[in-house]
């Protein structure tokens, strides 16, 4: 299963709008999000050169397209 940092937006009831959020996401055997993170990332790593490596990688969620979470809790690419 391969993963990457994505752009999650959600609906957010209590502000009648979304919110957005960097998260991990995972990926089936189809290349199709699967899973995420339940929780946004937290931008933490064990030394500056992972630190540095996690920066990078989330900088990549900025080139992918965003994915929204539906109502049953899954993931999708956002359509226009």
């Amino acid at each position: 299963m391969s993963w990457n940092y994505r752009i999650i937006k959600k609906r957010e009831p209590l502000i009648d709008g979304f919110s957005y959020s960097i998260r991990e996401v995972y990926y089936d055997d189809n290349d199709k999000p699967a899973l995420y993170d339940a929780e946004p990332e937290p931008f933490v790593g064990e030394d500056i050169e992972d630190l540095l490596w996690c920066y990078k990688e989330i900088g990549k969620a900025f080139g992918r397209p965003v994915l929204v979470i539906q109502e049953d809790e899954t993931v999708k690419e956002e359509t226009s």
